[in-house]
């Protein structure tokens, strides 16, 4: 990767410290079932159906991967975080569907020596995920020709709940960036302080971690993150690029209604070309 500031905080954030972030992925890990219901109902409207090989890229600990397999779905998740595929092969033999669901660690660089050419019916990016994270045009559309390459001719590319420039600006422009304050459990607070800046169209966080202690809050840890954010004009033509089409771009999957810049997170879908 060109942006080794960036290279640096993806490995802190998912590899070195990736034990913090679990409990997150975790703490949403019921969410996902419903999120897949309606993934799934999406899905089939592409045409993508129970047959279809699919490929869960950032997977985390494989709570849709899980999910999607549970529904019939075969699935292959891969993540950089050993720390998260460990979890993901542990959940995936306590819900019962290892003979639909394998995980890998794996770098999205290393996708073309990883599988064949167009071995994929369907790839998923699911909440912020990859994308954005190196810092630079120039790598994301490297990641992109890497996804189209294992990724069958006329196959799909979803690139869903994913956050972008129009929305975080408009979210700065009339909240500013506050810092939140996130119950994960009963045992953990996190404290997320973020900054925007339009001009790099970048958002920089820290995450902090407490643990309660009665009413009081004990420093743990933290990590930092620095996301580079796209206009959909921006994203559109990395993607052309690289060999996606945009077929349509949504507010909401549930009733596919047109995505409304600065109201919602990019929902796309792109067809390989």
């Amino acid at each position: 990767m060109k942006c080794m500031e960036a290279y640096n905080w993806v490995d802190e954030f998912f590899i070195e410290k990736g034990h913090l972030f679990l409990k997150i992925l975790n703490a949403r890990w019921d969410s996902a079932w419903k999120v897949v219901d309606d993934l799934v109902d999406f899905l089939r409207s592409y045409g993508i159906g129970k047959w279809a090989r699919i490929l869960d890229l950032g997977c985390g600990n494989g709570r849709f991967s899980i999910a999607l397999a549970s529904r019939g779905y075969r699935v292959i998740g891969i993540d950089i975080s050993p720390t998260y595929i460990a979890d993901a092969w542990r959940k995936a033999r306590s819900y019962g569907v290892l003979d639909r669901v394998s995980f890998q660690v794996g770098n999205v660089l290393d996708l073309d020596r990883s599988f064949p050419r167009g071995y994929f019916d369907s790839t998923l990016l699911i909440w912020t995920t990859i994308i954005g994270y190196y810092g630079n045009k120039e790598s994301d559309r490297e990641i992109l020709s890497k996804i189209r390459y294992v990724t069958r001719e006329n196959g799909y590319l979803f690139i869903l709940w994913t956050a972008n420039y129009e929305l975080l600006s408009r979210r700065a422009t009339i909240c500013g960036t506050p810092s939140y304050i996130d119950d994960i459990d009963k045992e953990y607070v996190l404290v997320e302080k973020p900054s925007f800046d339009p001009i790099q169209s970048t958002i920089e966080s820290t995450w902090e971690f407490y643990r309660k202690r009665n009413k009081d809050l004990i420093y743990v840890d933290e990590i930092k993150l620095r996301l580079k954010l796209y206009t959909l004009h921006e994203l559109v033509e990395i993607a052309r690029d690289s060999g996606w089409e945009l077929v349509a771009a949504y507010h909401d999957i549930r009733d596919k209604s047109t995505y409304k810049p600065g109201h919602s997170p990019f929902n796309l879908v792109f067809k390989a070309f």
